[in-house]
């Protein structure tokens, strides 16, 4: 059986704080502050960071869960190099 993965971006969106993103990451991921910190800078440097690969269904539900939160995030296909 073949699933179908996708990839959850966060987006930057000029409104949430480092400490939103965090904060937000650790409720719903279960990152650590340091991981947290690091994706947070790099949405604010590059603009996105890709932050969850898994089954659709999953990135779906934290995609719903991100946007009701207030955070800029797209899906993408999962491409694998």
């Amino acid at each position: 059986m073949t699933t179908n993965k996708k990839t959850l971006r966060l987006l930057n969106d000029n409104k949430n704080s480092f400490i939103d993103v965090i904060n937000i990451l650790k409720k719903y991921l279960s990152y650590p502050t340091t991981q947290g910190q690091s994706i947070a800078d790099i949405v604010h440097r590059t603009g996105g960071c890709d932050i969850f690969t898994g089954d659709e269904i999953i990135v779906e539900h934290y995609f719903e869960l991100f946007i009701e939160n207030g955070f800029n995030v797209e899906v993408n296909y999962y491409e694998e190099n």
